[in-house]
């Protein structure tokens, strides 16, 4: 439901020769961990580190990925789950506007009395990114994801065609603070006789902190509106993303989250914690 993205940009200072009566002095090029420390004050929409911060939110820049994903879930039926997930994103065109994603999970769900257990792979997820406009100050993106029906039995399958429609937008705060906002819409166009189809609104706001030249922090407070119960949710989601080289190729994020309210936790999730590694090539 979270949906928190970020890309990073490289300049490097120029010596220029200075010249005066009678003698002639250079300027050092700046080190090339202050160049970098100055692009991310300038231009923290253009933080790699930033970008992979929070997958849930709506990208402010598209880039090319692998990221394995897993996490460990506590249902509100007393059972427990670890979820495996595989996805990747591909840009499209010259200025990487269009990205199309999939994402492949496997759950083993387990425990609690009187609680349905299982194993297998889950419902197959496609989504298609497409990045509105860029300017140092802002960024915004829609989103097109459909969630399949694919899980291999009832309890890892939602067991709906599902269509999620968000909009998104970042923008800067500070030198290295970045708001993030999305507006999504689910719908379950089909569904299990007997069962309700998804249709909640789900609104989404995220901060992103760097802390240090491999080190940044987020925060991600997620909310729906359930229009079948008439009630609302809400979640808190926590962690932080380690850049582990110099590029800002291998990044990996571990969070936790939370329910905020009692409609929440009685019908969803008492918490998932987790950790995604995230390959930009």
């Amino acid at each position: 439901m979270q949906l928190a993205l970020l890309s990073f940009g490289s300049t490097v200072l120029s010596a220029h020769a200075q010249q005066t009566s009678g003698s002639a002095s250079t300027q050092n090029p700046a080190p090339n961990g202050q160049a970098a420390a100055q692009q991310q004050a300038e231009k923290p929409l253009d933080d790699r580190l930033l970008q992979a911060t929070d997958d849930g939110g709506i990208p402010q820049d598209l880039f090319s990925r692998v990221m394995f994903q897993y996490d460990h879930l506590m249902f509100s039926s007393g059972a427990d789950g670890d979820r495996v997930r595989l996805s990747g994103q591909q840009t499209f065109g010259a200025r990487n506007r269009l990205g199309i994603v999939y994402e492949v999970p496997y759950f083993n769900i387990h425990g609690g009395v009187n609680a349905a257990n299982g194993d297998g792979l889950g419902d197959i997820k496609l989504e298609a990114n497409y990045l509105l406009g860029k300017t140092d100050r802002f960024s915004n993106a829609v989103r097109a994801e459909f969630t399949f029906p694919s899980g291999s039995n009832r309890v890892v399958s939602l067991g709906q065609n599902i269509v999620k429609m968000a909009y998104g937008f970042s923008t800067p705060l500070a030198a290295r603070t970045i708001f993030t906002g999305v507006l999504a819409y689910n719908k379950g166009m089909t569904a299990r006789p007997g069962q309700q189809g998804f249709n909640n609104i789900e609104p989404d706001l995220i901060l992103t902190r760097r802390f240090s030249q491999r080190l940044a922090a987020f925060l991600d407070w997620d909310s729906y509106y359930d229009f079948n119960s008439d009630n609302y949710g809400q979640t808190l989601k926590t962690g932080m993303s380690i850049q582990f080289d110099r590029k800002g190729r291998w990044i990996g994020s571990p969070y936790a989250q939370f329910p905020l309210n009692h409609f929440t936790s009685s019908t969803n999730l008492k918490s998932d914690i987790g950790f995604d590694l995230t390959w930009r090539y």
